[in-house]
């Protein structure tokens, strides 16, 4: 399991920044959106759109944990992978 560091892709940091990166942009986009719908149905600074922003703000919180999780998976399984072949290879080569 430690060879496994050694395959590690040495862009998934960046991969999984961008996706932070656009999560974030995408959630404050809708913030605006949410926004500019209570000031025109004169319901802006109420209690019910800072339970929107809430919600919008959990659901933002769970899709980045969702997608990070996701993404740090596949490059976990990948990274495995890779050790496998390797460590069966060198066993395969010894023969």
């Amino acid at each position: 399991p430690s060879s496994a560091s050694r395959f590690y892709d040495p862009y998934e940091d960046q991969v999984v920044q961008q996706t932070l990166e656009d999560i974030n942009r995408q959630s404050a986009q809708q913030d605006i959106g949410l926004r500019d719908r209570a000031v025109s149905s004169g319901a802006f600074g109420g209690s019910r759109g800072r339970i929107t922003q809430q919600e919008l703000a959990r659901q933002t919180g769970r899709g980045a944990a969702e997608a990070v999780g996701a993404l740090r998976s596949q490059g976990f399984g990948r990274a495995q992978d890779a050790a496998r072949q390797s460590f069966d290879l060198q066993i395969y080569n010894q023969d």
